[in-house]
């Protein structure tokens, strides 16, 4: 865990330069019952329906069409929902017919709507008021009362419970997919299982040695993950090129580990007849027939394979006899030294420099996005394939 709290500051960092629609509607409500606000009962309905929803739907959608859900639904209070629910459900499917809303599955999240009020009215008989519940029991009593005890709602497992307890401002985390997955062991290898609860503890053991709450974690933790949100460390097509906490993620470090296989991409290569560069054109013209071998010689090399140096001198040579000196980072995207800054801007760019000795082919003209390093000092900056600045004068002096 000594890594937790550079990790969540690189993430917190991302997301407020990249990402200008962050939902803060969980942060809100548990500052608003840090200061002491009172819950009502129907605020207690609006949290759970909107977490009993948010399974398998996307939030953003949701979020977009709040101020119409909470109208139609009579801004949940109880009596007037219930007295709808009984008699006249069509009133309902009349209103979300024709409009996407986010809400699948309507007619089951109405019958579990239904059963979760009478629980919840159950629940206020036994305590006299259900925020008396709520204060009583800890988050984890109340999960397992929800999930499989004596007040078990439906519809609602425990990643959902404990989005509701969120909304309805409980200082507590929601074990769902995006963040089982970012911590688990195919990432940043913190959970060996995807057992929620153990993802809930994870969480609450980072609030306590960290300066961030448990829902400020998880917050940052699923924005980053999130589609129509951060969308790096996605299910599909994660953007591992972008990721700010690439050093961290054990998928990442498997892939510098892993050897490309060289010897099938040499047999797709044919000895030249006559090596093409020789000692006067090297002489007259030693940078451009460098490149240009560099050039001729990447058809072969397969983007977002990380390779080493000495396997790319090795591949440049086997075409090319008699080129010397063919350093790869010379050709980087985030690297720079003094030997190449006056030309910088107009060199060849095709890999990025990720670790010792260690390349990653991205090809040329990438729309790049990340810092320009001399011996890991920030010099300059690409954004998406341009440079928006470049130091030159820090490597000169």
């Amino acid at each position: 865990m000594d890594n937790i709290v550079k990790i969540l500051d690189l993430i917190k960092d991302y997301l407020h330069k990249n990402c200008n629609n962050l939902d803060y509607t969980i942060i809100k409500a548990v500052n608003n019952r840090k200061h002491g606000k009172y819950f009502s009962f129907d605020e207690h309905i609006c949290g759970m329906f909107y977490a009993l929803i948010s399974g398998g739907a996307k939030w953003n959608v949701i979020m977009k069409n709040k101020k119409y859900i909470d109208k139609t639904f009579f801004f949940f209070n109880k009596d007037k929902l219930l007295n709808q629910l009984e008699t006249n459900r069509q009133y309902f499917f009349e209103h979300f017919f024709k409009n996407k809303c986010g809400i699948r599955f309507l007619e089951r999240s109405l019958n579990y709507l239904y059963y979760n009020i009478k629980i919840f009215e159950r629940i206020k008989k036994d305590y006299g008021d259900i925020e008396n519940y709520i204060h009583e029991k800890t988050p984890y009593q109340i999960l397992d009362d929800l999930y499989k005890g004596k007040y078990k709602l439906k519809g609602m497992r425990q990643a959902l419970i404990s989005e509701y307890l969120r909304n309805v401002g409980i200082d507590f985390s929601k074990p769902d997919t995006h963040i089982l997955r970012i911590l688990g062991k195919n990432c940043l290898n913190y959970l060996d299982n995807d057992n929620p609860v153990n993802a809930l503890k994870l969480i609450e053991n980072f609030s306590n040695i960290t300066k961030y709450s448990q829902t400020e974690i998880d917050f940052l933790l699923w924005h980053f993950c999130a589609d129509k949100y951060g969308e790096i460390c996605t299910k599909t097509n994660p953007k591992c090129n972008i990721c700010p906490i690439r050093i961290y993620c054990k998928k990442q470090k498997n892939e510098l580990l892993k050897p490309p296989k060289l010897p099938k991409i040499v047999k797709k290569l044919q000895k030249p007849k006559v090596s093409y560069y020789n000692a006067t054109a090297l002489k007259k013209n030693r940078n451009s027939a460098i490149e240009n071998a560099y050039r001729m010689t990447i058809s072969v090399l397969q983007k977002g394979q990380v390779y080493s140096r000495k396997q790319i001198e090795t591949l440049v040579n086997f075409k090319y006899h008699n080129i010397t000196s063919i350093l790869p980072s010379d050709y980087c995207y985030n690297r720079v030294n003094k030997d190449i800054i006056d030309d910088f801007e107009r060199r060849l760019h095709i890999f990025e420099y990720v670790g010792r000795n260690k390349y990653k082919y991205i090809g040329e003209n990438f729309p790049y996005n990340g810092h320009i390093e001399y011996l890991d000092v920030c010099v300059g900056k690409w954004e998406n394939g341009d440079i928006l600045y470049l130091d030159k004068g820090m490597l000169k002096n």
